[in-house]
């Protein structure tokens, strides 16, 4: 398959939301016009989310890294789940959505609401027996886009820390934090808690999407990421933000606008980058790669997280069998992973309980 038409197959894949313009007809041109086909420059910035907390503002044409202000991490969830209410509660920490890990016969369930929901709708009760509670805090703050510095406006918590900005240059951008607390109704004692923080913006608009000029990746896992040229369909830059991306918007005079990426495994990210730099900038063949949809489940100092992602052939995975448990993908798969086993990830202390089993899964 020719380069080119591989890429462009690549982008409408991942990134569909991005829509072309209507064609013009010539002959509705009156012969004394013109069209103006040279666009201004964009000079917004593009602000990275992480799951860490981090804000980061970079430039989008170069990837030059202009400043970066830590703030409280994306989610936050109990690290010891030896008292936790089973089946297991993971966040994605785009959207707030739920996701329940559980044992060999119901491995994985996205559940049909999501943190925010669930706080604007509590006090509730579910039908197997969870009760919620939940509360949200919301915050303006004004924020300086050539220098980071930001100053708390309006909000709950007068004790955070400020900074002097300049109005005439500032930038409004509204933080909501949702804290959602559950206990299971027949055991009191197994309880599970989340701390969600999103920042409010505006959707691109159907204009902005066919107009925009770059396609973002990202690693669920790592803070990797690379731009690429939507037209000309070129490598641009990449850069290591640390920390997993989250979200990534335009910062804009009336805020912040969400920008549209496609999060790839690390691995899966890796492979494109090293092709993009030695190919002159584009992927030399697509017949030895192919992508597909998963959740990656990983974690980070503040617990565990479910984040949607891509992998290519070359990832392991784990799928969920319909009258089984979790099996490992590809043609060496080692069969049945050993029931009412206990399972504990690295890095942190996690004792979860048994038959529970923490992977990639491939949907």
């Amino acid at each position: 398959m020719n380069l080119r038409y591989f890429y462009i197959f690549l982008i409408c894949y991942v990134c569909n939301a991005l829509v072309t313009g209507d064609e013009v007809d010539d002959k509705e041109i009156p012969e004394n016009s013109s069209l103006d086909i040279v666009q201004d420059k964009d000079e917004r910035l593009l602000i990275f989310s992480t799951l860490d907390g981090s804000l980061i503002a970079v430039k989008q044409d170069t990837g030059h890294i202009l400043w970066k202000i830590k703030e409280k991490p994306i989610v936050q969830v109990p690290i010891d789940t030896s008292n936790a209410i089973v089946p297991i509660f993971l966040p994605d920490p785009k959207d707030g959505s739920l996701y329940l890990i559980g044992n060999v016969k119901e491995p994985l369930k996205k559940l049909p609401f999501t943190i925010p929901q669930l706080v604007s709708s509590s006090p509730c009760r579910s039908s197997d027996g969870i009760l919620y509670t939940g509360k949200k805090k919301d915050t303006w703050f004004k924020l300086d886009p050539q220098t980071g510095k930001k100053q708390q406006i309006l909000g709950w918590d007068d004790h955070s820390s400020t900074c002097p900005v300049d109005m005439e240059k500032s930038i409004y951008i509204g933080r909501s934090q949702y804290n959602l607390r559950m206990v299971d109704g027949k055991k009191p004692g197994n309880k599970w808690n989340v701390t969600f923080f999103d920042y409010t913006a505006a959707p691109m608009s159907k204009e902005d999407l066919s107009d925009y000029d770059y396609v973002h990746f990202t690693s669920t896992s790592s803070g990797k990421i690379i731009s690429l040229d939507r037209r000309r369909g070129n490598f641009l830059w990449e850069a290591n933000l640390d920390s997993p991306v989250i979200s990534i918007y335009l910062l804009d005079k009336e805020g912040l606008i969400s920008v549209p990426f496609t999060s790839l495994a690390n691995h899966t990210i890796a492979y494109l980058i090293d092709q993009l730099q030695t190919n002159d900038g584009f992927l030399q063949s697509s017949s030895h790669m192919k992508l597909y949809p998963t959740l990656y489940i990983g974690e980070h100092n503040h617990g565990l997280y479910a984040l949607p992602s891509l992998v290519d052939q070359n990832v392991v995975t784990i799928t969920a069998s319909e009258s089984g448990p979790l099996l490992l993908g590809g043609p060496y798969a080692p069969g049945y992973i050993k029931e009412n086993a206990d399972y504990p990830l690295p890095g942190h202390n996690y004792h979860l309980p048994r038959g529970i089993n923490m992977f990639w899964l491939l949907f």
